[in-house]
């Protein structure tokens, strides 16, 4: 069975289709390919963003209700475009602080990190933020310059 399928299936049809046991990596593939083959494990870069999305989609998956989670996983759109819409990578270097900065969105601490690192502008802090609360998850109120101090800095 190949391990890239771009479609949704919700029918009877797929409980058919002999499952394979996997791990995702992109949180874009986990609910349709976990409808598809037995996925047991979906950890990505970008998983602390979805707040508690992921291990929702997970335990409706794991519990058979494909429906939930394909409701949750559509719901979770905006931020899933969001982040194709701002610059991940450029200049030799993955835009790690930006990846914190996702994080820092749902409660993770946030701050500086060593350097070389890629900038996180105003402009692409407002996407993402604004993507959570268009997912209905819940992005901290905390303004965004909080941010680079973190919320337990040393």
């Amino acid at each position: 069975m190949s391990a890239f399928v771009a479609v949704f299936v919700t029918t009877p049809a797929a409980k058919m289709v002999p499952r394979a046991s996997s791990t995702v990596t992109e949180d874009a593939e986990f609910v349709p390919m976990a409808q598809l083959i037995d996925v047991r494990f979906c950890g990505t870069n970008h998983s602390a963003y979805y707040g508690p999305a992921l291990p929702r989609m997970h335990a409706l998956i794991r519990s058979g209700d494909l429906e939930g989670a394909t409701r949750l996983y559509h719901q979770t759109a905006p931020a899933r475009r969001a982040l194709g819409a701002v610059p991940q990578a450029g200049g030799g270097l993955l835009n790690r602080m930006l990846w914190k900065y996702q994080s820092w969105l749902m409660g993770y601490n946030g701050g500086p990190l060593r350097h070389p690192t890629g900038r996180v502008y105003a402009r692409d802090m407002a996407v993402l933020r604004q993507a959570l609360q268009a997912s209905g998850l819940n992005p901290t109120a905390d303004p965004d310059e909080a941010f680079f101090a973190g919320r337990n800095p040393a």
